[in-house]
């Protein structure tokens, strides 16, 4: 454990705290910028390419294929904006480099760092059981990882979000679920 005192503006420091998730995590905010700039540049690269796996035979800017990968490209396009704002020096960026030293708190790094994985592996379950049982498998633990612990809730929640997606995609809209 360190204090503010011992560590310069580009390091990040680890304090503890009693939230648990292993303390908080001070990163300076143009190390993070870049870190979650980088991660969704690959996950809007990841998007853009899977789509190209999806068997469908209608085309057209809301098919099943382009949709994907019109969310891909936006979100590509903000991951290098974001990755150029934290990196690049100039008039442009100017107030941003103003606060590159500025550091970030980030309370219960563990669960953060759990939940993003977990965001990563859930299209992975969902390509493997589908779209029910996945939802049904992932989102308690998601729950309990964002600090929501009460089992009654955390089981109704579910359900009502199961209940919902059915009637909205697979009765309003007619949209198959996968």
């Amino acid at each position: 454990m360190t204090s503010n005192s011992s560590r310069g503006p580009g390091e990040a420091m680890v304090t503890a705290s009693r939230h648990g998730g292993g303390g908080t995590w001070r990163v300076p905010a143009f190390m993070l910028d870049a870190g979650i700039g980088s991660l969704m540049l690959a996950i809007g690269l990841w998007f853009w390419f899977g789509a190209a796996w999806i068997q469908s035979r209608s085309r057209g800017l809301m098919s099943p294929i382009e949709f994907p990968r019109a969310i891909s490209a936006m979100l590509v396009l903000c991951a290098v904006l974001l990755i150029a704002r934290s990196l690049i020096p100039g008039r442009l960026f100017s107030a941003r480099l103003a606060k590159a030293s500025a550091l970030i708190l980030v309370e219960r790094p563990w669960f953060v760092l759990a939940a993003m994985g977990m965001s990563v592996l859930y299209p992975l379950l969902m390509a493997n059981v589908g779209y029910y049982l996945a939802t049904a498998l992932w989102l308690p633990p998601f729950f309990w990882i964002a600090g929501y612990r009460r089992p009654v809730g955390i089981a109704l929640a579910t359900a009502g979000f199961l209940v919902f997606t059915s009637v909205i995609f697979q009765h309003v809209l007619g949209t198959p679920m996968p």
